[in-house]
């Protein structure tokens, strides 16, 4: 027997014609955003495709391709003194145009020294760089308040000597080093974590998997961020610490600070892969990173060592527990 009222059973087939309504007006929404909204906005991103083709020593064609409505956002570029435009055209292919500027100069040909101003008012370009040599370079450069500046130094082809490198890899780890202490919080807890000189062979793993990193890198490894590879090793001296705390062990130590060395190296080659680094200058570059970061391992951990044992002279016997023994 039906016990529902007529009133009752409106109200339910109105709520049910409701929320018929309501899906049906989310998936017209939808598909207007999907479809005709989605083409609105993706007719102009804010990012020109640019092209700087050498033709000879001296003379270079910059092209751009510009929607025509915002043609007038493109202003003449600004080049080093020595260069000229001598040259400007533009086609028409169905409201977009391809604007070709030829730069030329008496003088000598770019160098990585030089600069180009874009004065547009866009939000960046695309670029791409032919030089006579066949090679090719691409890089995406947003805007500033100037305009868009396209540094030639990393876009074209560069030699550098090995000291050059070797130099430069090492300084970056230098800096790295100190990128919010999470390599000083490593070391930190390995050190608490020993209280010895058996610290050292911990700290040798991770040694071993940066330079295995170096036949990963020849190998074609990409690696990840730098940063995600800093948050593996915060995540294991988190570890250390939670070992400590509650007096636990830590099974297969060797094993992850490997791990964690592993990707910090080829994390780097991912950090310099847009530079102008043959393939060996890669490797100098890494192992001059690697180096430096080892050697500030071994460092810390041989001044807390230090500290430590002054520490446990220092104070009384009774207050040595729990502080610089375990």
């Amino acid at each position: 027997m039906d016990l529902t009222s007529p009133q009752d059973g409106f109200q339910q087939k109105l709520y049910r014609n409701r929320t018929l309504i309501y899906f049906l007006f989310a998936i017209v929404a939808w598909i207007f955003l999907m479809g005709y909204g989605h083409q609105v906005l993706a007719d102009d991103p804010g990012i020109t495709k640019v092209r700087l083709i050498q033709q000879t020593d001296t003379s270079y064609l910059l092209e751009a391709d510009v929607p025509q409505v915002l043609l007038n956002s493109i202003k003449r570029p600004v080049l080093p003194d020595r260069f000229e435009m001598t040259d400007f055209d533009f086609t028409n292919q169905s409201g977009w145009i391809t604007l070709k500027m030829t730069l030329s100069t008496s003088g000598s040909s770019l160098s990585p020294e030089d600069e180009i101003l874009l004065p547009w008012l866009r939000n960046g370009i695309d670029f791409t760089a032919q030089w006579l040599d066949g090679s090719t370079f691409k890089g995406l450069f947003n805007r500033s308040l100037n305009g868009i500046l396209i540094p030639l130094g990393e876009v074209m082809p560069t030699s550098k000597t090995t000291r050059e490198v070797f130099e430069e890899g090492f300084s970056m780890g230098g800096n790295h080093i100190s990128f919010h202490y999470i390599h000083l919080l490593l070391i930190l807890m390995l050190v608490l974590s020993r209280k010895d000189f058996s610290v050292f062979r911990l700290i040798l793993w991770f040694s071993f998997g940066q330079a295995t990193a170096l036949i990963a890198a020849e190998l074609g490894w990409t690696g990840i961020d730098l940063l995600f590879s800093d948050l593996l090793i915060l995540i294991i001296a988190v570890i250390y610490s939670y070992t400590l705390a509650y007096n636990r062990s830590f099974k297969y130590e060797g094993i992850t600070l490997f791990i964690g060395g592993l990707f910090h190296g080829i994390s780097f080659v991912h950090e310099i892969a847009d530079l102008s680094l043959e393939s060996i200058q890669r490797l100098q570059a890494l192992f001059a990173f690697n180096l430096a970061i080892d050697l500030v391992h071994f460092t810390l951990a041989l001044l807390l060592l230090m500290i430590m044992k002054v520490v446990r002279k220092a104070l009384p016997d009774g207050r040595k527990t729990g502080i610089v023994t375990g």
